[in-house]
């Protein structure tokens, strides 16, 4: 399961490297394949998320050739993957107040 969706979000990653990035900022992505590590990291927990992180960035650099934007690439995933682990744990400072919401509880 962690291959698949490893090699799934690596395709998402060159993929989304082939269209126009709307930051002006070099390099700058919306970065849609940390979707599938969001997901991975929801339902398997936060060790297949590293590796699914780890995975993306790989197959990335090996369809790419591009070792810089492997070493970006890489450290953004580790520090995303430990960022929204650390937001899913903490969920009463970013849970919604609304009155009649049962999300907070």
């Amino acid at each position: 399961m962690c291959a698949v969706l490893g090699a799934l979000a690596g395709a998402m990653q060159v993929a989304e490297s082939f269209l126009f990035s709307p930051v002006a900022i070099p390099g700058g992505k919306p970065g849609m394949a940390n979707i599938i590590t969001m997901a991975v990291l929801e339902v398997a927990g936060v060790g297949y998320a590293f590796w699914v992180a780890v995975l993306k960035s790989l197959v990335a650099m090996l369809a790419t050739g591009n070792i810089t934007g492997f070493v970006y690439s890489f450290c953004g995933a580790v520090a995303s993957v430990f960022v929204m682990d650390a937001v899913k744990k903490n969920k009463k400072v970013f849970a919604c107040r609304h009155r009649y919401c049962r999300c907070c509880e």
